[in-house]
């Protein structure tokens, strides 16, 4: 069953590049990114819990790499959007469009400390690569309020950041 789990790691490891291009908008960096975020991964495969989101489980731990990175080095440009995770995931032969606008994780984080907590929770939640269900028995709500209260801390975070 491990060596099922280090292929997949493997694989689902190289299908997040675009994304860590996203995240640096360097080649060289993003390959760096996605070799560290396997070799994590694939070093701590004992602290993954089977049945849970595996590429969420990539992405917050290539996330938190490059935030490391980006704290210690304070020279890359940080997005993080739940819907460009979504879309990047569907795909992972997606092209990268530079001309994109990049909003500063900063930013993001600011607007979203606006939005109401009852709602940021499930879209943090979901973001991180929880399943609805598992949101709604967390949080003890009906599965439709948890869909609705992501739908709508999504919608008012674009609203906000559109501004920028």
């Amino acid at each position: 069953m491990e060596a099922n789990l280090n292929h997949s790691i493997t694989t689902i490891g190289y299908s997040l590049y675009p994304l860590a291009y996203k995240f640096c908008k360097d080649t060289e960096t993003a390959a760096d990114i996605v070799q560290d975020t396997i070799l994590k991964a694939l070093m701590n495969v004992e602290k993954y819990r089977e049945g849970t989101n595996l590429k969420g489980w990539l992405y917050t731990i290539m996330r938190n790499i490059f935030i490391n990175e980006y704290r210690r080095k304070k020279r890359y440009h940080f997005t993080d959007n739940s819907s460009e995770f979504d879309s990047y995931m569907a795909n992972p032969n997606i092209s990268i469009n530079d001309g994109m606008a990049i909003l500063g994780h900063e930013e993001i984080q600011k607007e979203l400390a606006k939005v109401e907590g009852k709602y940021t929770v499930p879209f943090m939640m979901h973001f991180i690569g929880h399943k609805y269900e598992e949101i709604a028995e967390e949080l003890k709500l009906p599965i439709g309020t948890v869909k609705n209260r992501i739908h709508i801390a999504r919608k008012e975070l674009q609203e906000k950041v559109v501004r920028y």
